[in-house]
């Protein structure tokens, strides 16, 4: 969902299509409170738009935001769970690709870098991976 260029259009168009009683699941990078001013100039700066290797990240997007989004759009929260430990991992086996994938295609080192950076990020908990889930009110 971090690369949808509008989570609210999304929630509004997930809430029309799901039928009353409907669950509606999204996994997001969640900045922490105090990372979220350098997460958006980092995602959302031209200065460091070419860093955006796995491309175009909106990373604007807090619990409490979420929250409002749901609660504006008429979803009831189910889920909020921060499952970032259980993602950490997946960088190393990243990392893993990247370096086969450089000797294979060229792909530059500084993917691996940037894998690196998220981890770290992730690991400070700074960058949090959410699990988010809403439902649509049975009556709705």
């Amino acid at each position: 969902i971090f690369h949808f260029p509008s989570r609210e259009r999304f929630f509004e168009e997930a809430y029309r299509v799901l039928r009353p009683g409907g669950t509606l699941a999204v996994s997001d990078f969640v900045p922490a409170r105090l990372f979220l001013p350098l997460a958006r100039v980092a995602t959302e700066s031209p200065r460091f738009a070419r860093f955006q290797y796995f491309g175009r990240c909106n990373l604007r997007y807090s619990v409490g935001r979420y929250r409002r989004m749901a609660s504006q759009t008429g979803f009831i929260p189910l889920v909020e769970r921060n499952i970032t430990r259980n993602i950490l991992p997946t960088y190393r086996y990243l990392q893993m690709l990247l370096a086969q994938a450089a000797a294979i295609e060229g792909i530059t080192e500084k993917v691996a870098i940037a894998a690196g950076i998220l981890k770290l990020i992730s690991r400070l908990g700074l960058l949090n991976y959410y699990l988010l889930a809403y439902t649509k009110p049975a009556n709705a």
